[in-house]
């Protein structure tokens, strides 16, 4: 977690330092715990992390309030959201946690961005809400989704295999 302007300087220097030897880079921001108190120190926490760590990073998975943060954006519309942070220049945004409910039960659903050429490609992915109080799970998807990378799956595969595994 990245609770300092000073924090994110750190990690910043030391991606540049080292990017061409480090093949995959997930960046879940945690900028606002369960709580609902922010987990970030200020607003040129925000913009540094846009300029200068995001063009570093292949994947950010932001959920929908951090989405909705680092795009200093007040629209309900995912895929704006979505788009916009592909702008910073990360290869792909998962925008977790949209809870919505259906005929058939409550379902979190998970929209994927990938930036090819010059197209986006959307992914969403649904599951039932299973009943309980969770925390961690965005930070469990991250890793997962990073582990899949790693292993050799395709950006798109290691979304659907994090997704399910979790």
């Amino acid at each position: 977690m990245l609770a300092t302007l000073e924090h994110a300087e750190i990690l910043v220097h030391y991606l540049k330092k080292y990017h061409t030897t480090i093949n995959h880079i997930v960046f879940d921001p945690v900028l606002k715990a369960t709580l609902n108190y922010p987990l970030f120190d200020s607003t040129e926490y925000i913009l540094y992390i846009k300029q200068n760590l995001l063009p570093l990073v292949e994947v950010i998975i932001p959920n929908f309030e951090e989405a909705k943060i680092l795009t200093a954006q007040k629209t309900e519309n995912v895929d704006e959201l979505g788009k916009e942070l592909l702008k910073t220049g990360v290869k792909a945004v998962i925008i977790t946690g949209i809870k919505k409910t259906f005929k058939n039960g409550i379902f979190f659903c998970d929209h994927c961005f990938i930036k090819q050429n010059s197209q986006v490609i959307k992914k969403i992915i649904k599951k039932k809400a299973i009943k309980g109080e969770f925390h961690g799970t965005g930070c469990a998807f991250s890793s997962a989704l990073l582990c899949f990378l790693i292993k050799g799956f395709s950006l798109e595969h290691s979304f659907k295999k994090a997704k399910n595994w979790l």
